[in-house]
C-alpha cells in the first residue's frame, strides 16, 4: 500500500555572510553592534527629554524645544519668541545684565501661539518684554502670559505695550482728541466734535487700545497693546 505521508524536508539555517561558525560569529557581532547603537540613540533621546537650561546671548547655547526647558535671557541682542520655540516653558529669567527686547508673537484667536505659559517662576530683572506691533485696523497681536509660579519684575525690568495697539473702532477723529475705549475719549469740543463709541470691557479689558489724534491734523500713535 502507498502511504499518503509526505517526508519532511530538512531545514537549513543560512547565515548572511558565509556559513558555519565564522558566519554565525559575524551575525552575532552585527546584532550586538545594532543593539549598542539603539541603546546609545535611546539614551540621547531620554537625556534631551529632561529639563535643559537654554541661554540666549544673541544666539542659543541650547535651542529651546521642550516644555521642561528653563529659559535664561541675557545680552543686548533682541529676540522674537515665536514658533518653532515652545509655547510652554518651565521657568523664565531675564538677568539683570540683560538690556535687550524680547518680543512675544502671541496672537488673538483660539489656535496658534495665543499664550506663553511658564509653569514655574518668571523673573524680569532686566531688559524689556513686549509683543509685536499691530499698527493696522485689526487686533492681531497682544501680550498674553500665564505664570503658574511667581511673577517678579525688578526695577530694571520692563513689561511694555505702549503704542502697540491698533487703529481701532475708538480711533479719534478730532484734533487734540483721545481715543475711546471703556469710556469716551477726551476731545476738544467744537461744533463738529465726533465722539467715537466705547468698546471692550472697563472691568476686564482684553481689547487693544485705539489711536488718538494730534493737534496738527495727523493721527497719533496706536493705543496701548
Amino acid at each position: 500500500m502507498f502511504s499518503n505521508r509526505v517526508a519532511a524536508k530538512p531545514v537549513q539555517l543560512r547565515t548572511r555572510r558565509g556559513g558555519g561558525k565564522h558566519g554565525m560569529k559575524h551575525n552575532l557581532r552585527s546584532h550586538r553592534f545594532l543593539l549598542l547603537s539603539a541603546s546609545i540613540f535611546l539614551a540621547g533621546v531620554l537625556c534631551r527629554s529632561q529639563a535643559a537650561t537654554c541661554t540666549w546671548t544673541g544666539a542659543w547655547d541650547v535651542t529651546p524645544s521642550s516644555s521642561s526647558d528653563v529659559i535664561i535671557i541675557d545680552g543686548s541682542q533682541n529676540l522674537t519668541w515665536d514658533s518653532p520655540l515652545p509655547y510652554t516653558v518651565a521657568a523664565w529669567t531675564n538677568l539683570s545684565s540683560c538690556s535687550n527686547i524680547v518680543t512675544l508673537a502671541t496672537i488673538y484667536g483660539s489656535s496658534g501661539f495665543t499664550n506663553l505659559t511658564v509653569t514655574g517662576d518668571m523673573t524680569i530683572n532686566g531688559g524689556t518684554l513686549t509683543h509685536k506691533n499691530n499698527g493696522g485696523a485689526t487686533q492681531s497681536y497682544r501680550l498674553r502670559i500665564t505664570v503658574n509660579g511667581k511673577l517678579n519684575v525688578a526695577s530694571n525690568g520692563v513689561i511694555a505695550a505702549t503704542g502697540l495697539g491698533f487703529l481701532g473702532q475708538g480711533k479719534a477723529v478730532n484734533d487734540n482728541s483721545g481715543a475711546s475705549y471703556g469710556g469716551l475719549g477726551s476731545c476738544q469740543a467744537t461744533a463738529t466734535t465726533v465722539y467715537k463709541p466705547v468698546y471692550g470691557s472697563i472691568k476686564a479689558p482684553v481689547d487693544l487700545g485705539s489711536m488718538g489724534h494730534n493737534g496738527n491734523g495727523t493721527d497719533g500713535a496706536p493705543g496701548g497693546g
